[in-house]
């Protein structure tokens, strides 16, 4: 092989290797952005509501449930105030207007954000 098609070919896997870079750097900014900070409805009934600070709540109609949750990688665990609630761990998924929740029995809930992203 001449040494003009070398310096091409190191050129186009040196380009390939930026592309995929920019790409994951893209990916990395812009898709795990989204946050579980806010306000997300299950149903017409049950909401959670996680702030910034590591604080939360499950609203329902009657009363609310303060909890404190911490977010490890791609897990949430949440851990109620009150004893008699009983505390989770789930693996999640964000965008700015979905939140699916897995339990580790398999259980999938989804949920929607009630505010604005």
């Amino acid at each position: 092989m001449n040494r003009k098609r070398k310096m091409i070919i190191a050129g186009a896997a040196c380009g390939a290797v930026a592309a995929g870079l920019i790409f994951l750097l893209v990916w990395l900014v812009f898709m795990r952005s989204a946050s579980i900070e806010g306000r997300w409805a299950m149903d017409d009934v049950t909401e959670y509501e996680f702030s910034g600070d590591g604080s939360g709540k499950l609203c329902l109609p009657t009363e609310d449930y303060p909890f404190v949750y911490r977010v490890k990688g791609d897990t949430v665990s949440v851990d109620f105030i009150d004893p008699t609630a009983e505390d989770r761990v789930y693996t999640y998924e964000v965008s700015s207007k979905e939140l699916t929740l897995t339990a580790a029995n398999g259980a999938v809930y989804k949920m929607t954000r009630k505010d604005p992203a």
